[in-house]
């Protein structure tokens, strides 16, 4: 049997992880939620709110903080 040791790493987001954070969100959101919205509302709201540019200004926010956690090098949340 192989063991498989789990290297759990959490860091604080950067302004050059907006892309890979718009990725997360938008994926996030519409599993969340779209069985209870319309496709076109869940599609809006994505647009507007996860895009990189959007995420971007919110990382260079002083008071906005995310953070990102990986397992063995894989980004899982």
């Amino acid at each position: 049997m192989q063991s498989t040791r789990n290297n759990i790493i959490i860091r604080k987001a950067i302004p050059e992880d907006s892309r890979i954070l718009s990725e997360i969100c938008s994926q996030t959101f519409s599993d969340t939620y779209s069985l209870q919205n319309k496709t076109s509302d869940i599609d809006f709201y994505i647009h507007h709110n996860f895009n990189p540019e959007k995420i971007s200004e919110e990382l260079s926010d002083p008071e906005t903080i995310f953070y990102l956690i990986s397992d063995n090098d894989l980004l899982i949340a």
